[in-house]
């Protein structure tokens, strides 16, 4: 099992996305990335503040096509933090 702990700074993200990648050609079984990448996929994917720039936005797009992943999807609330406060995340099993 590997880790991977997104780089916080937006100007350093792109170390996250080689890492990402670095960690796609060590097997060539199924993976799967779990958790909270901190990162949207698209404009829609946050609310408020400034704008996200889009070459950030095309970085991780770029980064999930080269090591061939997808997004699962969410069906619960739209985002898990809203003005401070983080939603709790219910599972079903």
């Amino acid at each position: 099992m590997k880790g991977l702990y997104d780089e916080p700074r937006w100007e350093k993200e792109h170390e996250t996305w080689a890492y990402l990648r670095d960690l796609a050609v060590v097997s060539n079984l199924p993976w799967m990335v779990i958790g909270d990448i901190n990162e949207i996929l698209y404009d829609f994917g946050k609310e408020g503040g400034n704008l996200r720039p889009a070459h950030y936005i095309r970085a991780f797009r770029d980064a999930l096509t080269d090591c061939d992943l997808s997004d699962f999807g969410y069906t619960e609330d739209k985002f898990t933090w809203h003005r401070g406060v983080i939603t709790h995340i219910h599972t079903h099993t």
